[in-house]
């Protein structure tokens, strides 16, 4: 196959500099369903980088203790015989190379015969001390916990995060739900069509979607969420909270710094807040349980209440 040749001539390259895996292929038939397995392992030192640009398929990422980048990509296809499933799969290039403590992965899709049918799912294990810059126009990402920077985009799926230390996030997807379990030195979160989750944010937060609810547990800096169809919920927060929502209600727990609070359809509930409130609603009631600073509050469809429920 083209991209083995290519992945050899790669090899050939840094061999003087650096050891390079040898690339496993095996294809697999059951009944009418045909499967190609590729497997390529490269040593590596933390702290290196895993990019995969891919024009479809899945990505899980797993980190493991060992000093080593393993990847694993699944190419399926349904339905033909195995002479086409063979052409198909040859229709869907992939590149796995390596510099240094660094790791390339690059999935190509010709568009002919059959490779518009074949799903690919991609699994790679690195170090628990890595960065990762994703990019995939046709399926899910799941990260596992990890220590690095995570750059995450997907244009068909949902993005999944653990625990990330010691690094940024920066990730969205055109067409599914954002699940970050926490850490991130700063976070920034997009999502066009789904909701966004956090537990405990390390640093300052943005995040937007337009189709879904936000909701984060702990922030331990400041937050800046925006949705257009969905509400809003934040727990205590270390930070300034700016948040605004075209369609649901806002509910934000304790805050240490200034709140600005805006919905067009539905209530604001705001915890014990040490600086300033400023609260706009449309169509609902604005609650304060207590506040140190100054109070702008203003609804046209509802009350307007300061002081224990």
């Amino acid at each position: 196959m083209r991209s083995a040749w290519i992945v050899a001539i790669i090899c050939v390259y840094f061999s003087a500099v650096e050891e390079c895996g040898a690339q496993e292929t095996t294809f697999k038939r059951e009944g009418w369903n045909s499967m190609e397995r590729i497997e390529q392992k490269f040593p590596v030192n933390p702290g290196g980088t895993l990019t995969i640009d891919a024009d479809m398929g899945s990505i899980d990422i797993i980190a493991w203790t060992n000093n080593e980048v393993e990847v694993t990509l699944v190419k399926t296809l349904a339905g033909f015989s195995e002479d086409r499933a063979r052409e198909a799969f040859e229709d869907v290039e992939v590149e796995i190379s390596n510099q240094e403590n660094d790791v390339r992965v690059q999935v190509e899709k010709k568009r002919r015969f059959g490779s518009n049918r074949v799903s690919v799912e991609m699994t790679v294990n690195v170090p628990e001390s890595y960065n990762l810059d994703l990019k995939t126009s046709g399926g899910g990402v799941d990260i596992s916990d990890l220590r690095g920077n995570v750059n995450a985009r997907t244009s068909g799926g949902h993005v999944n995060i653990g625990h990330i230390t010691e690094g940024r996030i920066n990730a969205g997807t055109s067409g599914g739900n954002i699940r970050l379990s926490g850490g991130g030195t700063e976070t920034e979160l997009s999502t066009s069509g789904g909701d966004i989750e956090i537990g405990i944010a390390q640093g300052n937060v943005t995040a937007t979607t337009s189709g879904g609810n936000i909701e984060i547990e702990n922030a331990q800096g400041s937050v800046t969420a925006t949705t257009s169809g969905g509400s809003i919920e934040i727990g205590p927060s270390e930070g300034d909270v700016n948040v605004r929502t075209s369609g649901g209600s806002i509910e934000i727990g304790a805050s240490k710094g200034s709140v600005r609070a805006k919905t067009s359809g539905g209530n604001v509930k705001l915890g014990p807040t040490i600086g300033d409130i400023h609260a706009r609603t449309s169509g609902g009631n604005i609650d304060i349980e207590e506040v140190l600073g100054t109070v702008d509050a203003k609804t046209h469809g509802g009350r307007v209440k300061i002081g224990p429920s």
